[in-house]
């Protein structure tokens, strides 16, 4: 009687979602253009039962609206009366109607999730694609959809970077259309490529990554052309808005992507990726992925265990001694079970793991998740801390399983990484108490309370925390004796607080302290667990990987060995034992051939693992073990750069068939180092100037292989060595005197090429300057430093506009460092390839510094740390001590606060080392082996003649010189004025040369100030710093009435602030200035001065 349900719902030629149940109510979907009614067919389950269409009048056909979602009610009436209602939602579209129902791509996802509305999407695919197919669906048959003006679901042909793909729709009546956008970005190839054609292999060459560039970008109105690939280009101008090659200051809209150059690129020739073991074939670059998956050439990765099982100390029944090591609680570790609450060991575990999945949550994804605030600093290290004291708690409940050991090593290890990759460690530590600063006051009060407390006991402030907790336990009991229950529970609550404070402290103490000898701890622990366990292959690993890191390559080798023993086919071990023995220089013969090898197969499964990261559409995290120490393979690992190094040296000595080509593993490193920096999420890492040093070392190594060779080429060697300059200009490290030596070495190298080319010629004055400005006073200086610089700089601009061949100018001939040269016996072609060869194969293995020290360059940073600035703290650019190409140094003229140098140069080019302070070290530093490595390579004249373009760099690093010499100061004057002619927008010309006015004339300074081009709303630091400069001067003159205070007060403060102006303020209001006051007010805050709220200030203020 009462049962209203429906048994059947139809509504032709409409398809309803979901599927018909009865107590399903409400059903939707959506109708082509075409469907202008639709008939609904139901049946009711009790046969007394009833319904209708609600407002139909009784029909069973509805009329739909197009364009419209359609409402139709379906009212069930039971025989009792009893309704119930049913629903039905119909869609009917728009003849008009041009939007996409979906859009997908293959082998791939877009970003962001589709939607109708939205018209812009990106998407990565593997590197082995060179096509995709888009699938465009359309709301209904009768749209019409192309892609890329081909029907849609055909296959689209994808550049070797990012290619932006259009996806039409017209809608059923043809009188609407709608474009979508899909940017389909290809991954880049981290093998390096050979053009075979070597004029276009220099034209496409990437300065930074000396390959094939990959997404080209180029500089608007650059003079010569400026083009990188596109990760190079970011990284280099993320921070410092200058071209990264010539210095120039970046015009506005200066990103041009380069799609030219890049179709020319996709459908150049190369060398097959496996011409090294004898393929002759030519590949497509757009093909080079699918080939390197599927050559027939490609080597097999699988070991061979005999390799290992074979050797000698294999067959041996020598055991591990480990009978020095003694396995023990360290007072570090002690501490840090201190801090452990109770709890099971597996409890411990497995809070260890869900620490370890919230660090890795936490961690920053990319460079562009910059962490600004303390708290999630703070939270990531406090995610490593508790999973040390878990497993230091373990440890110490039960000390006999090695992997407790090694979790903890693993764990303090990865402390260390924290600080080298993400810049995230010790300094938090100062900034821990601003965090809750609001509540300063109540702490401080809490613990003024408990040293009262205290002091009533007897007992002092300095007293361990133990008994200040026990006086203030007895004053609780006191008080609870006593009666003062109220008095008493303030006073249990201070207990609770001192000792959570108290733990706080000793945490806070831990994480922040040996922070430096957190490789030490680890190391330790690694060794703890192999004693526990001498078949744990993970432990034995681990104890001899940071054995060999630390240069103790004797006791590497027998662990390493023994890691072997454990598992032949493993590659890590094979390669990290290969460079222990390749470190000692008694292994000869048939067991150095052997760790050639077991260096080489650790290249060629690191190259796999490049490839394989780059063949999937998703981006991998910076490693995929649960520790980055468990990843060897990991592109930042410094290390496995210094055994490609090693590698590279040892075929130099002995070529091996089949084997990569010294070259071959220096390209590998340069590509995939800079693409380790483009990536890296903070510039003030030390891991970053590690690989910083890599890159300059690769560069160099290049430099001269092609410098040896016969013939000589020596546009791509002069090209090359003009790279190298600008990556160690646009470089983060420390300006001291073997960067200094370096970039000479590399400047005097491109002045052999070719002395009459005129930005060599500036590079080098460049240097110059800058060697004499890096004494710490200019009476310490070599003079002729400065000579040779101004003679430089002179030389330049006597070849502007002329061809750049021909001889030397005297000038250049005169100087040491080329009369050096020119007395050195100059060898035929072959033996000095030969000698060259010899000498780079005794001295190039140049490795980065150990793990856990200073880079080379920090080494000789701390002295001049100490020296007074010389640039103006409110400018965005820093002026002193940069050497970047073409953007000389400009410190103030004859002012003190030079780099001190740890060994003295002089202009020949030859260096006094300092004193070693680390005598018995077991390796030199990366910078200290670059210098001794880097030889002035002579090469016969450019034949082919470009014309030398005029520079304004080349006349500022003229003035610059100028002014500081005692004859010839108002030249500079002039030099400063061409510069302003030739680059009115360049802030450095204005500020030195307003330097030298505003000591005679500090008027005319302010008229050169106001010379200078506003750089329109995006305003910067340099224009702030113009502007207080201005400031500064016309009120020290107190110039108050002069317009051009008001103008730059209001400039000033809206980049800076208005609390800039505090002081200048100050002396305006006690000077009466009321309506220069108000005016500078309200520019700043850009309102009007009848504002109700600014008037009220005004009043406050007494301004009115």
């Amino acid at each position: 009687m009462d049962d209203c349900d429906l048994t059947k719902l139809l509504a032709s030629p409409a398809l309803l979602q979901p599927k018909f149940d009865r107590n399903i109510l409400e059903y939707e979907s959506t109708v082509p253009s075409s469907v202008e009614e639709v008939k609904f067919s139901c049946l009711t389950s009790d046969t007394g039962a009833s319904y209708q269409l609600v407002g139909n009048n009784g029909e069973k056909t509805v009329p739909l609206k197009a364009g419209k979602l359609n409402e139709i009610r379906i009212e069930v009436s039971a025989e009792d009366g009893t309704t119930k209602n049913y629903y039905v939602l119909i869609k009917r579209l728009s003849p008009s109607d041009a939007s996409l129902k979906n859009l997908t791509i293959s082998n791939t996802t877009i970003r962001p999730q589709f939607s109708p509305d939205c018209v812009e999407y990106f998407a990565t695919v593997p590197v082995s694609s060179p096509q995709v197919v888009v699938t465009a669906t359309p709301p209904e048959q009768k749209c019409v959809v192309t892609v890329e003006n081909s029907e849609a679901e055909s296959k689209v042909t994808l550049t070797l970077s990012e290619t932006r793909l259009k996806v039409t729709v017209a809608s059923a009546d043809g009188s609407q259309t709608k474009d979508y956008f899909v940017m389909v970005q290809r991954k880049q190839l981290p093998w390096p490529i050979y053009i075979k054609d070597k004029k276009l292999a220099k034209e496409m060459e990437c300065p930074m990554m000396l390959t094939p560039m990959y997404h080209p970008v180029a500089i608007a109105g650059s003079n010569p052309k400026t083009v990188m690939s596109k990760p190079c280009m970011d990284a280099l101008t993320r921070r410092s808005k200058v071209n990264p090659l010539t210095g120039e200051n970046l015009p506005t809209d200066w990103r041009v992507i380069d799609s030219e150059l890049d179709a020319q690129i996709n459908v150049a020739t190369i060398t097959s990726p496996y011409y090294y073991r004898g393929c002759t074939e030519d590949v497509s670059l757009s093909s080079v992925g699918q080939k390197i998956k599927s050559d027939s050439n490609k080597p097999t990765l699988e070991l061979d265990v005999n390799e290992i099982t074979d050797t000698e100390w294999y067959k041996s029944a020598k055991p591990l001694d480990l009978t020095q090591h003694k396995v023990e609680v360290r007072n570090w570790e002690r501490r840090l079970q201190q801090m452990a609450v109770g709890g099971k060991c597996e409890t411990k575990l497995k809070e260890a793991e869900e620490n370890m999945k919230c660090y890795w949550s936490k961690l920053p994804t990319s460079h562009t998740d910059v962490l600004v605030r303390d708290e999630e600093k703070f939270a990531i290290t406090g995610e490593l801390r508790e999973a040390a004291i878990a497993y230091a708690a373990c440890i110490g409940e039960t000390s006999a399983y090695s992997s407790f050991h090694l979790q903890l090593g693993h764990v303090l290890e990865e402390q260390h990484y924290l600080k080298q990759v993400y810049g995230i460690g010790l300094e938090i530590g100062k900034v821990q108490s601003t965090i809750g600063a609001d509540d300063d006051a109540k702490e401080s009060s809490k613990m003024e309370e408990c040293l009262a407390i205290c002091a009533l006991k007897g007992v002092l402030p300095g007293a361990p925390i133990a008994e200040q907790l026990k006086a203030i336990d007895s004053e609780y009991k006191s008080l609870l004796e006593a009666g003062q229950s109220g008095r008493a529970d303030h006073v249990q609550g201070l207990y609770a607080w001192r000792s959570k404070e108290a733990n706080k402290d000793m945490k806070t103490a831990l994480q922040f302290s040996d922070q430096s000898d957190l490789l030490t701890q680890a190391h330790l622990k690694y060794m703890d667990a192999m004693k526990k366990d001498k078949k744990d292959f993970h432990a034995v690993l681990h104890a001899g990987r940071l054995t060999t890191e630390n240069g103790l390559f004797n006791e590497a080798v027998e662990i390493l060995q023994h890691a072997s023993k454990l598992d032949p086919k493993s590659v890590e071990a094979r390669f990290l034992l290969g460079y222990a023995l390749c470190s000692q220089t008694d292994i000869v013969g048939a067991q150095r051939d052997a760790a050639v090898k077991y260096l080489h197969q650790g290249l060629q499964h690191w190259l796999q693992r490049r490839f394989e990261e780059a063949d999937v559409s998703e981006t991998p995290r910076t490693s995929n073990a649960t520790f980055h120490c468990d990843d060897l393979w990991r592109i930042s690992n410094v290390f496995v750069y210094r055994a490609f190094f090693l590698l590279a040296d040892e075929l130099r000595r002995n070529p091996k068939q089949d084997y990569r080509t010294p070259q071959d593993i220096l390209h590998i490193i340069t590509l995939n180092v800079s693409s380790a920096i483009c990536s890296s999420f903070t510039r003030k890492s030390d891991l970053f100037q590690q690989l910083e040093w890599i890159l300059l070392t690769s560069h160099h190594q290049l430099i001269e292989i092609l410098a040896v060779a016969t013939p000589i080429d020596v546009d791509l060697v002069a090209q090359r060595c003009k790279f190298l300059s600008a990556m160690i200009g646009s470089s983060s490290l420390p300006r001291d005197s073997k960067l200094l030596n370096f970039q000479k070495k590399v400047s005097q190298q491109l002045v052999l090429l070719n002395p009459c080319d005129s930005e060599a010629l500036r590079l080098l004055g460049s240097c110059q300057l800058n060697f004499y400005d890096s004494f710490p006073q200019p009476k310490d200086a070599d003079p002729r430093f400065l000579t040779y610089a101004i003679e430089c700089f002179e030389t330049s601009m006597s070849l502007e506009g002329k061809p750049a061949a021909g001889e030397a100018h005297k000038q250049i001939q005169a100087q040491q460092w080329w009369i050096d040269h020119a007395a050195s016996k100059v060898k035929p072609p072959a033996a000095t390839s030969k000698a060259s060869s010899t000498h780079t194969s005794n001295s190039t293995t140049t490795s980065p510094p150990k793990r856990g020290g200073k880079t080379a360059a920090t080494s000789t940073a701390t002295a001049s740390s100490s020296r007074k600035s010389t640039t103006p703290a409110t400018r965005g650019r820093g002026r002193g001590g940069s050497i970047r190409s073409g953007r000389v140094a400009a410190p103030a003229s004859n002012k003190a606060g030079k780099v001190t140098t740890s060994a003295k140069s002089t202009p020949s080019g030859k260096t006094q080392p300092a004193k070693s302070t680390s005598a018995g070290s077991v390796e030199k530093s990366e910078s200290e082996k670059m210098e001794k490595n880097m030889s002035v390579t002579a090469a016969p004249p450019v034949v082919a003649a470009k014309r030398n373009n005029p520079s304004f760099l080349t006349r500022l690093g003229l003035a610059r010189a100028l002014n500081k010499t005692e004859d010839r100061k108002s030249e500079a004057r002039d030099m400063y004025e061409q510069v302003i002619d030739m680059a009115p927008e360049h802030h450095d010309a204005y500020i030195e040369l307003a330097e030298i006015l505003v000591v005679s004339d500090p008027l005319a300074a302010v008229d050169l100030y106001c010379k200078f081009p506003c750089s329109g709303e995006e305003k910067n630091f340099d224009d702030a710093f113009i502007s207080g400069e201005v400031v500064h001067i016309l009120m020290k003159e107190q110039q108050y009435d002069d317009p051009h205070l008001l103008t730059h007060m209001v400039k000033w403060g809206q980049i800076m602030g208005f609390g800039i102006l505090d002081k200048h303020i100050a002396t305006l209001e006690a000077k009466l200035k009321n309506d220069l006051l108000r005016k500078t007010y309200c520019g700043i805050n850009r309102k009007a001065e009848d504002d109700s709220e600014v008037l009220q200030f005004f009043k406050f203020k007494c301004w009115i």
